[in-house]
């Protein structure tokens, strides 16, 4: 099937929440609900309530007397009771009281299970009665000099679990059974018939008699165990781990405050995570991808234009705020404008708005600068920059323009030209109007003569050929064997869409030139480098966006045959990483299934949260590793993890490293999820349920 339809799913998003009061307070240690709906939050000093997840009370330490919360929990009668670290309260109709205080000589109170007896556990003494204050130990019910850290009451019987499995009391608390043995128990969830157990060493599951049996999870050392609104959700000392469809994990500052999480509560459409550092807040929204679409054209144009409309990652002076924003350039600011360029263009074609016409109009502007600025024709640079930017210890020389308010990086490359050559293409056909489609053919005249008329190379302002702007046929037909077939493949494709574009035969003369005298169809037959250690992902993108343009326009089926053979090899090499840009384009230009579904899995699952925060996921249970390590000696899995639990990363990046990211200091501009997106919206992979 090559259509999928736009329907809601659920979508990811978090905040994190600081209680007010400085340090300890964000050392959270339990999450409870009273039948009001008020949510109660015990921390290393002192209670908190909130009634909406984002205003915090205080409870006055006065009425509990030790406020160093180890646990909370709510009596049939609907009282809360607070265990602290020397005594315990409960908190009924509005009114505090105090059980126990000064309880040195039990020690910390660390579970509690209202009823008749009240039962308690203490670090010192174990499991307790207490019954009109008095304090009366429970022999044998528990193994001695072991922490308790939960009790709770079943119909008839008692389960209490901590550092040595649990022990499943009768009515009068003498053991009747004992489960997980040597198993170090946090904390146990009853849902319906089913029991499960969070332990140490991972996660229990217990059908009605049978034995507690092992459940695989992405993380094994498990606090606490809670409903969520998409599935079971565990709290671990890793991280939160949720099974729905699938699991999810969630990590790092992207999601949480820290991932030494200890509890769950689920509030409307909000999970709670009570954190060592503060409360982590998780928001399940129903959503479609046509409404998740402006959230990603906004962050653009709010924090991603400079100078005169590059599209470019923005650096953040403080790390995670967003306010601190300072757009940069980077060393392909055409290519990455390129596809902004592309991705309105066929926002333009689907719905004819003036305003996506307008910003690919505004993109091509910036991008024809890159060119005008050098006065070296047909050579556009990388970046742009003021005249006053520290260019650092660049080894490239920046040269200033030529009414010297700017500076020019003396730099341009193969992948730069790609980028510019596809969203040319696509802007030409789709979104240009006459007096726009005239500049494009000036610009690709100047671009394609001097690349043509240096014999393949791109030569800078100094005269020499720059570093990677090579498709001479005396390098790749030399030296340049590894370079061979992707470089082959880029020159026809420019070639082509020259010819297609300005309708010049010379483009056509030389693009059956290099085909007939050079093998250049040939060199493009095989484009993807497979061998372990050595396969690199942005030549991955540069090649499909030079088959696009090649195999719109061409119609020589000899030709075709050979350019859909290359294409098939290298989808097929990439088809697991689930690309919905690959996936589109491999769809348009042959018409076969390009796994749709795949494609909209991939675009539901990129993040809203495109912060370089530092990601892992090598530790995780359920990963396999690859034998073989990325080109930069990365770790890698043997499967591609869902996006949203990746580092934020444009196409060109290795989807199966598990660890990245950054330090929180760049965001990235997101069109790696518009251009897909409207891609195919235009192709009709993707149907908007509304149109």
């Amino acid at each position: 099937m090559n259509t999928v339809l736009d329907t809601p799913f659920i979508q990811k998003s978090a905040s994190h929440a600081t209680l007010p009061g400085g340090r300890h307070p964000n050392d959270i240690r339990t999450l409870i609900r009273t039948a009001d709906g008020t949510i109660w939050i015990g921390t290393a000093h002192g209670l908190f309530t909130t009634s909406d997840t984002e205003t915090f009370n205080r409870v006055d330490d006065d009425l509990l007397g030790y406020p160093d919360i180890n646990t909370t929990v709510i009596g049939q009668d609907g009282a809360l009771y607070a265990g602290m670290g020397l005594g315990l309260a409960s908190f009924d109709q509005g009114n505090w009281r105090t059980h126990l205080s000064d309880t040195w000589e039990l020690g910390s109170i660390c579970a509690v299970c209202p009823g008749n007896p009240l039962i308690i556990a203490s670090t010192a003494t174990g499991l307790n009665t207490l019954i009109d204050g008095q304090v009366t130990p429970v022999t044998d019910a528990y193994p001695e000099g072991r922490r308790i850290y939960g009790i709770s009451r079943r119909p008839g019987s008692v389960l209490a679990w901590g550092e040595d499995g649990a022990s499943l009391l009768n009515g009068d608390l003498t053991v009747s059974t004992r489960l997980l043995e040597g198993q170090s128990i946090r904390d146990i969830f009853e849902d319906v018939s089913i029991t499960y157990f969070a332990t140490a060493d991972g996660l229990y599951k217990q059908d009605g008699e049978s034995a507690p049996r092992h459940v695989d999870t992405p993380i094994r050392d498990i606090y606490a165990i809670a409903r969520t609104k998409i599935g079971l959700g565990l709290a671990t000392s890793s991280g939160v781990c949720i099974h729905a469809d699938r699991w999810h994990y969630l990590t790092g500052p992207r999601w949480l405050p820290s991932d030494d999480t200890r509890a769950l509560i689920q509030h409307e459409d909000t999970l709670l995570v009570a954190t060592g550092d503060g409360l982590g807040r998780i928001r399940f929204s129903e959503t479609t991808l046509a409404d998740k679409e402006p959230g990603f054209q906004t962050r653009i144009r709010d924090r991603h234009l400079r100078l005169k409309g590059y599209v470019t990652t923005s650096r953040l002076t403080t790390p995670g705020n967003l306010g601190s924003n300072v757009p940069v350039p980077s060393d392909n600011d055409g290519l990455w404008t390129a596809l902004y360029l592309a991705a309105q263009s066929y926002r333009y074609a689907v719905t004819g708005s003036d305003e996506a016409r307008g910003w690919a109009n505004q993109a091509f502007d910036a991008i024809e600068w890159l060119e005008a600025v050098t006065t070296v024709d047909g050579f556009p640079t990388k970046a742009i920059v003021e005249k006053d930017w520290n260019t650092g210890s660049d080894a490239v020389t920046w040269y200033p323009s030529a009414d010297g308010e700017w500076l020019w990086k003396g730099d341009c490359s193969s992948d730069e030209i790609d980028g510019h050559m596809y969203g040319y293409s696509i802007f030409y056909d789709l979104a240009a109007d006459d007096a726009y489609k005239e500049r494009i053919v000036s610009l690709v005249h100047r671009i394609m003569d001097h690349i043509i008329g240096n014999g393949y190379l791109i030569i800078g302002k100094d005269g020499k050929r720059t570093r990677w702007g090579v498709w001479a046929p005396e390098y790749l037909n030399g030296p340049w064997r590894a370079q061979r077939g992707l470089n082959s493949l880029e020159i026809l494709s420019h070639l082509k869409s020259a010819h297609h574009i300005t309708g010049d035969d010379r483009y056509g003369d030389a693009y059956r030139d290099l085909i007939e005298n050079h093998g250049y169809a040939e060199n493009a037959r095989h484009v993807k480098l497979t061998l372990p250690g050595h396969v690199n992902h942005s030549d991955d993108e540069l090649a499909f966006i030079s088959y696009y343009p090649l195999l719109n326009y061409e119609t020589d089926e000899g030709l075709r045959s050979i350019y859909l053979e290359s294409l098939e090899e290298s989808w097929q090499e990439e088809r697991p990483e689930r690309n919905p840009w690959w996936n589109y384009i491999y769809g348009a230009v042959t018409e076969n299934a390009c796994d749709a579904e795949e494609a909209a899995r991939t675009l539901r699952e990129i993040p809203l949260d495109l912060i370089d925060w530092p990601i892992r996921n090598s530790h995780r249970a359920d990963v396999r590793l690859d034998a073989d390590r990325g080109r930069k000696g990365e770790l890698q899995s043997i499967g591609v993890l869902p996006y949203d639990e990746l580092p934020a990363l444009k196409w060109n990046a290795n989807p199966y490293a598990l660890d990245g990211g950054g330090n929180a200091t760049r965001e990235d501009d997101g069109t790696y999820f518009l251009l897909p997106y409207w891609m195919g919206r235009y192709y009709g992979f993707l149907e908007d349920t509304d149109s």
